[in-house]
Order: structure tokens, then sequence, then C-alpha cells
């Protein structure tokens, strides 16, 4: 807010005591409101030679662009899965527990890159468990469903069985899981699908283990980049519809629904492409012949 924004300004001009610059953390630097935002320009204009202000954020685009250009800009690139595991690995041994190496997986792969969020993760697993955290234990903390159901449910996709997919929707929903979860674990495994069908190798799996990409490239043939891209539209667009609206569900089953009934975009695209295969139009109908009247009046000399 302003009133403490104009408190760090007035302590900003006192000299530091003991080191040679005094440094001012903002975390979350977007949250501040529009008037301490205006309070803090004067300062960031004209700083004194010995205050060094770090603001970070994880929306910049939501920052002043009168601020944005006061500052030196540095964009952190998303932490690798790997390390992110390695070091929740670290903290469950710090804390005398034990943690089944897929858990850690799933959590560094939920957290997109995010160290911060997949420690609050683990911070939740770590009060829910007892001495070892388990796949189940991270699926029911996240309310997902398994990589095995969700293949299932996939197949059913690709079978395009509507009413089977609305079946096992319907389980996953009366077991306690997340329509919006679900849809969201939808189009990471059509995200890779689409990975593997344009020719990506396992290292470019995002959302799937490296044990499903067999899997996931069965299914990519199956389906064709198209279909899949069409998939993917459609599954996007439905996040967003859940987002803001209070019937999730029928938003989600609707979009599974739609999914099941798509063609398979990529033969009727390789029709369409073969000669003489458009739509063709009706021919001219045939002159009409003219009455005998008419041939009459026709001949008579005017």
């Amino acid at each position: 807010g302003i009133d403490e924004i104009r408190e760090l300004r007035a302590n900003a001009n006192v000299l530091p005591i003991r080191c040679r610059y005094k440094v001012y953390i903002i975390d979350e630097v977007h949250m501040l409101t529009r008037e301490a935002f205006n309070a803090l320009l004067k300062t960031l204009e004209e700083p004194p030679l010995h205050v060094i202000f770090m603001f970070c954020t994880t929306d910049p685009d939501r920052i002043p662009i009168t601020v944005l250009s006061r500052c030196q800009r540095f964009d952190f690139p998303p932490i690798d899965n790997a390390a992110i595991v390695e070091h929740l690995d670290s903290i469950v041994v710090a804390e005398g527990m034990k943690a089944e190496q897929e858990a850690l997986h799933i959590l560094a792969r939920r957290a997109n890159g995010s160290m911060r969020d997949s420690q609050s993760l683990l911070e939740q697993l770590l009060s829910l468990s007892e001495t070892t955290i388990t796949v189940a234990d991270v699926h029911m903390a996240l309310g997902t469903i398994g990589n095995e159901r969700l293949a299932d449910i996939v197949g059913q996709i690709v079978s395009n069985n509507a009413a089977a997919v609305l079946e096992a929707f319907d389980m996953a929903c009366r077991e306690g899981i997340d329509p919006s979860q679900l849809i969201e674990q939808l189009l990471g495994y059509f995200r890779d699908t689409m990975a593997a069908t344009v020719g990506c190798d396992v290292s470019l799996m995002r959302h799937t283990d490296r044990e499903q990409f067999e899997r996931v490239c069965d299914h990519g043939n199956q389906l064709g980049l198209e279909t899949i891209i069409a998939v993917v539209e459609i599954l996007t667009e439905a996040m967003g519809r859940m987002s803001t609206s209070p019937h999730v569900r029928t938003i989600a089953e609707t979009a599974l629904v739609r999914i099941c009934s798509l063609e398979k975009l990529d033969v009727l695209e390789t029709w369409l492409r073969q000669p003489g295969s458009g739509p063709r139009l009706p021919a001219d109908p045939p002159a009409a012949r003219p009455s005998a009247a008419e041939d009459k009046l026709a001949s008579t000399p005017s």
C-alpha cells in the first residue's frame, strides 16, 4: 500500500551503517496498488547512490510501463525437472522421510519449472504422509488420476466411444477427482501426443512418463496430427470456460463428447487433396426447346 511505500522512501534516504548498499527486495511487486507505484516512481527516477531495488514478479505484464522502463529486467527460465526432483529428494531425506521417485517426478512436472511451487506441494505431502510419500498420495493431494487410468480414457477417446468416456469421467468425479484437473491432465497428454507425432523424442515429453512414450506414439498415429490439434483446441477452450462458469462438469463432458465426435481430419484432408474429390457443381440445365408457336413466329417475315 501507499503507506508502506512512503515509509520505504523515508528509510531509503538513510545511509547504511555496516554495508555499502541498502537493498530492498519487493516480492510479487505486481500486487502493488496504482497509488503505491506512483509514490515509488519518484524514488526510482532518482534513487540514492546507496540504494538498490530488486523487484520480483511472476506476472510482469501487470507492472506499469513507467516502472518497467526504469528497471533492468532479467527473465529467469524454468528450472529443469531433474534438478527439482533432486532437490525435493534431499528435502525428504533431511526430514527423515522416504518418497517414491515417481511421486517426486509428478510433483516436478506439476510445478512447471517452479522450485517454490514444488516445495509447497511437498510440504503438504510431508504433513499428510507418515513414513513414505507414494504416487497415490500425490494424486490424492492434487486431485488427479493415475497414468494408467488417464491412458485408458485417452484410448476410449481414440476409439470415439463417448459413452465409455463419460462413464470413466463420472467414476473419477465420484472418487473426488476435480473435473478441471482431469481436463488439464488430458490437455497435457495430448500435448505430448502432438510432440511425439511430429517426431520429438522422449526428452521433450512434459506431462507423461518415459514408460508411456510408446503408448503416446501409438495414440498419435491412430489420431493423426490434425485431429490432435483439434483436440488440444477443444480442451483449451473448455478450460477457459470452466474457469468462469459454475457448470464445470457439464462443460468438461461436452468437450469430451465433441472430441469423440471428431472425424479423422487427416483422412479428410488427404481426400480433399485428391484430384476430382472436391464438391461437384450441378451441370447447366439444357436450353429449353422453343415451342411450335415460337418457331412459327421466328420463321414469319416481318
